[in-house]
């Protein structure tokens, strides 16, 4: 049985991109993870400067996660999802 080799190829970008989306969920657990954290930790012993420290911290991971995020699903990029048998599913 021989296999279409633009079939093929289609079939392996599609799997690179499944990888690369793995990848990215793998990273926003993470993030999660550490922003799970720093939220539940009490913060009534910390004053001044270091209570907007941690808050820019917490911003700056979600940013981080955001950003993990739409490189995966970007069209323009190798790790994109979105073209899949020659229809956009996501915008």
């Amino acid at each position: 049985m021989t296999i279409n080799p633009a079939l093929r190829d289609r079939a392996n970008e599609v799997l690179e991109r499944l990888f690369a989306l793995d990848e990215a969920v793998g990273n926003a657990r993470a993030f999660r993870a550490i922003l799970e954290d720093l939220h539940g930790r009490d913060l009534t012993l910390v004053t001044g400067s270091h209570v907007a420290a941690i808050a820019m911290v917490r911003a700056g991971i979600l940013r981080a996660m955001i950003g993990t995020i739409m490189a995966c699903l970007d069209r323009g990029t190798g790790a994109a999802i979105a073209p899949v048998s020659g229809r956009y599913l996501i915008y």
